[in-house]
Order: C-alpha cells, then structure tokens, then sequence
C-alpha cells in the first residue's frame, strides 16, 4: 500500500482534511535509485526503510561529534 492511499484512509477515518502542510508533492532523494522519488508513490515499507535509513544516519552524524 502506498502513502498516497494510506492519506486517504486518514483522512476519511478523522473525516477531516490533512494538514495543508502534508503535500502531495513531497519527495525523497533515493540514493540507491539515484533519483527524488514522490513520497506519495513509495510503499508504506519503503517509506520506513527511508525513515529509518535516514534516521541511523543522523545519529551517526551527531555521536560522532
């Protein structure tokens, strides 16, 4: 399932709008694609993938300090 349609069972099970500033055109720059991809077209587990990914890498930068 992608975060495209997981926005939608959101916002129909709060039957109310997402906030303006969750936008359809977010992105993600992929570095094993080599490309920004659209976050609404990535699976749900790509997403945590990135989330994570991004997440250890941060940490890494900040205990290296």
């Amino acid at each position: 399932m992608n975060i495209k349609n997981i926005k939608k069972i959101v916002e129909h099970a709060h039957s109310k709008k997402l906030p303006i500033d969750i936008s359809d055109n977010d992105v993600y720059y992929s570095q094993s694609e080599g490309k920004f991809l659209r976050l609404d077209d990535m699976d749900l587990v790509h997403f945590i993938r990135a989330f994570k990914k991004i997440n250890v890498t941060s940490s890494q930068k900040i205990n290296s300090k």
